[in-house]
């Protein structure tokens, strides 16, 4: 079960042509639960990398970036929203704690291991329904595994992340 939508970004100065859902939908939509995942999601590791490697991207301010993310982030935790985190990475408490928005998640797993079994595991911690849970990624085979659950999942895939939802 995928659900895309196809728009134009305002932000296009990586790829122009990506599947987005929009920031309205996002903070005004019947789901308790958002299940993020971490690089490139929320924390944007690879457009960081696109910066400094190619001089064309040296105008796109990765902090600005990351200080529009925080403010979606705390949007969703001021609608009383449940935010958790999937992550590969075994430092995602680091990376949220640099954003200074650690405080806002209520359960966080940061480890090897396949994104099923971890949104399994969330989805059991704050015995929140399936639909009314959303997962966001950017890699199409988590999402891929995670609408098997049936969970609402949304592909974050031009490297801008969350921004996308702008």
């Amino acid at each position: 079960m995928f659900n895309y939508k196809k728009e134009k970004n305002i932000l296009t100065a990586i790829k122009n042509d990506k599947y987005i859902i929009n920031e309205n939908y996002l903070l005004n939509n019947n789901k308790r639960l958002y299940i993020f995942d971490l690089d490139d999601t929320l924390y944007l590791r690879t457009l960081r990398g696109l910066i400094n490697n190619y001089d064309n991207y040296c105008d796109i301010d990765i902090d600005k970036l990351h200080e529009y993310i925080k403010e979606i982030i705390y949007k969703l935790h001021e609608s009383n929203k449940i935010l958790c985190i999937a992550s590969h990475n075994p430092c995602v408490k680091y990376c949220l704690n640099k954003l200074g928005i650690l405080h806002l998640f209520t359960y966080i797993i940061g480890e090897k291991r396949n994104k099923k079994s971890m949104v399994l595991e969330i989805l059991n911690h704050t015995q929140i329904a399936y639909d009314e849970a959303i997962f966001l990624d950017d890699l199409i085979d988590n999402i891929k595994d995670v609408s098997e659950l049936g969970l609402e999942s949304h592909f974050l895939g031009s490297n801008l992340g969350i921004l996308e939802l702008i």
